[in-house]
């Protein structure tokens, strides 16, 4: 998945950055008791960091979203490639940045999920500069979306056996699991508002609408990433 790439191409960015900041720290010290007229050079680097939130104010729309689903539906056969190149690139590298990235790079299926990516791209209309936005935007809804739809499915098994073995008329103490699933919905329905709170209630909207779309496409990603651990146990 390009999700391991962007990860590796993040921490050298982040390093980079932190390496100019570091550069600018120690320079300023020194400049600054020289001249008076440093501090005001100063302030132009703190400028720069003003520019960052420019991508703060995404704005999540119907389309886009349906763009992304595309991208994902069309990047499932880079699943197990991802979490082998994760593994692997892990297991030869360690923690260590540098080593991650360049491990990473000598792998051949970087560059095969790097050619989905792009053809992913093309087909949904999408651009690279999207995709960290909306998986951000998308990944902990869905996942939380997913355990209330499987704690939905369960709860209503729960209450058709409860039916039949007590009876219509006879109406008994929530069971155990019925307690577990039905606090599961209702934390989602929190989760729901918190993010309304956080996104806005159109995202949430949204977000809403695609989630059967969604949850199918995690679901097959979650069932690659199993069959493929069940074949290396």
């Amino acid at each position: 998945m390009p999700g391991n790439r962007r990860m590796l191409l993040g921490m050298k960015r982040t390093l980079f950055a932190l390496s100019l900041l570091a550069a600018c720290t120690k320079a300023a010290p020194v400049d600054a008791p020289a001249a008076p007229v440093e501090p005001t050079t100063v302030v132009a680097p703190t400028a720069a960091p003003q520019v960052a939130p420019v991508p703060a104010p995404f704005k999540l729309t119907d389309e886009m979203l349906a763009k992304y689903a595309v991208y994902s539906r069309e990047m499932l056969p880079a699943t197990t490639k991802a979490m082998g190149v994760a593994t692997d690139v892990m297991a030869k590298a360690g923690t260590d940045k540098d080593k991650l990235e360049a491990a990473a790079k000598k792998d051949e299926r970087v560059q095969e999920i790097g050619k989905l990516s792009e053809a992913a791209l093309a087909k949904s209309g999408l651009t690279m500069a999207d995709i960290p936005q909306l998986t951000t935007l998308t990944s902990e809804y869905y996942g939380r979306a997913m355990v209330a739809a499987d704690a939905r499915e369960a709860l209503a098994k729960e209450e058709k056996l409860a039916t039949k073995k007590k009876g219509k008329k006879a109406k008994a103490a929530p069971s155990v699991m019925q307690q577990v699933y039905g606090k599961q919905l209702d934390e989602f329905e929190a989760f729901k508002k918190e993010y309304a709170t956080k996104h806005g209630e159109e995202t949430v909207t949204i977000l809403s609408k695609h989630e059967p779309e969604f949850l199918a496409i995690n679901r097959e990603m979650l069932q690659a990433v199993f069959k493929k651990s069940g074949k290396s146990k």
